[in-house]
């Protein structure tokens, strides 16, 4: 049984997701992973950002938030993050809520120079489509394999700072663990690696991201949305379903009202505020918007999180020197 230090983890970590989340990676060795002890007490936040980014809960169980999709998980479960989506954890029970986050940015895997067979390693983050579930469950027979992959990358990772045969080791750890969660694909989709070198380089939903956070307040047509990524409305309709696995107009509308949840739970602005801030200028309308989406008012969310926060522990518990990961 390997020993490992957890360290703790709250919402105030995390910067709004407006502009999207930054990783500063050591230019050397652009990697990380980090094992986290997640704090209850705050409200949940979506994010996104560039890097790509692989969670395992390692105690405790919750849902996790991603696109159009609320997913349970499970202590050991191995979920593939979709970056570019809106995503994050949106509850975690147990005594032991904790977790290893792997981030990397895609080039540290598949640069422009690598061989085509490199951009394979890409495809469980790249080819999962509307209906494949992003999670591996811990009590599939194979998964077993992917734990002994993660226990070496995690083990070699702790003694690699500033180390570059150990550093080499980290590398081909991933290596081993991307190819064994490519490998549960199908394999036409495997055997494809120049469409996921496509996206990999395309950045496009970055871009386009970037301009929606910026403009929720605003009226956003499809037209405004076409043009920021340089297509035509058929062109980009087509290109956003794909990417998302929803229509442009549900998949706004989602953010818009995720946004506003997150301003009910986090601030004291009248609802009329957030609702006009997030692009509603009938409160009505967004009143009914948001009830048809979370099966709650927008006061009830409020109430609901102000007597959470009432009752939760007062203390918020420190870093463990060592916790056990497996």
């Amino acid at each position: 049984m390997t020993r490992f230090q957890f360290e703790s983890w709250s919402i105030e970590d995390l910067d709004g997701y407006e502009s999207g989340r930054h990783v500063e990676f050591d230019p050397l060795f652009p990697f990380s992973i980090k094992l986290l002890e997640y704090d209850l007490t705050r409200p949940p936040l979506l994010n996104w950002h560039d890097h790509l980014e692989i969670f395992v809960p390692c105690g405790g169980h919750g849902t996790f938030a991603m696109g159009g999709r609320v997913l349970p998980f499970a202590a050991a479960d191995v979920l593939i993050v979709e970056n570019l989506k809106p995503h994050g954890i949106q509850q975690f029970h147990g005594e032991c809520p904790r977790g290893m986050v792997i981030a990397f940015p895609p080039e540290f895997v598949c640069g422009h120079d690598a061989l085509p067979c490199d951009s394979g390693f890409l495809a469980p983050f790249y080819r999962q489509g509307a209906a494949r579930q992003p999670i591996f469950k811990a009590d599939d027979p194979q998964t077993a394999n992917v734990h002994s992959a993660l226990l070496r990358l995690a083990n070699c990772y702790t003694e690699s700072a500033r180390n570059l045969r150990l550093q080499s080791g980290c590398k081909v750890y991933l290596l081993e663990l991307l190819y064994l969660l490519a490998a549960r694909l199908d394999r036409p989709r495997f055997m494809q690696p120049e469409s996921v070198v496509h996206e990999v380089e395309s950045g496009q939903l970055d871009k386009l991201y970037r301009f929606l956070f910026a403009n929720l307040s605003e009226r956003i047509t499809v037209a405004d949305a076409a043009s920021t990524l340089n297509m035509s409305e058929s062109t980009f309709m087509k290109y956003f379903k794909r990417a998302t696995g929803e229509t442009f107009v549900s998949h706004l509308t989602r953010l818009r009202l995720e946004r506003a949840a997150d301003l009910l739970r986090r601030t004291n602005l009248p609802v009329a505020e957030i609702s006009y801030s997030v692009g509603f200028a009938d409160q009505s309308y967004f009143d009914r918007v948001f009830r048809r989406h979370f099966s709650r008012t927008p006061r009830e969310v409020r109430r609901g999180h102000t007597e959470k926060a009432a009752i939760a522990p007062s203390y918020r518990t420190a870093a463990h020197d060592t916790a056990v990961l497996g």
